[in-house]
């Protein structure tokens, strides 16, 4: 059953603090506001990392994804994985890279970087 206070949040986490007398509401990131009622705009990325292994070394991969706005710059949003195949093959990854202002520029163009590092054990 959904409470008056589920609704106060935007269906969100809803927390009370200091002797149940301050409420605050904890949005996920592509929301925001004391209530998260607004939409963060964002870019939404899902990755699944498949590695197929012809020799018995163990690989460990560090995959960073960063925005960056069109004059190179990095945005100061970024992701950054450690993927294990043996641990998180077949896991999906979800991503949200956040716009550096709210609202988005949309005069300026934004591109995304992966770099992925691999280890060998």
């Amino acid at each position: 059953m959904i409470g008056k206070r589920d609704w106060d949040c935007n269906r969100r986490i809803f927390i009370l603090f200091n002797d149940n007398k301050t409420n605050k509401c904890l949005c996920p990131p592509s929301y925001f506001g004391d209530r998260c009622q607004w939409q963060n705009q964002r870019i939404s990325l899902t990755l699944q990392l498949v590695h197929r292994a012809e020799t018995y070394t163990i690989a460990i991969f560090q995959v960073i994804i960063m925005l960056i706005d069109e004059r190179r710059q990095i945005t100061s949003y970024h992701e950054q994985i450690t993927y294990v195949p043996k641990r998180d093959c077949g896991t999906k990854f979800n991503i949200y890279l956040l716009y550096p202002n709210q609202p988005k520029n949309y005069f300026t163009n934004y591109s995304l970087i992966l770099i992925y590092l691999i280890k060998y054990h």
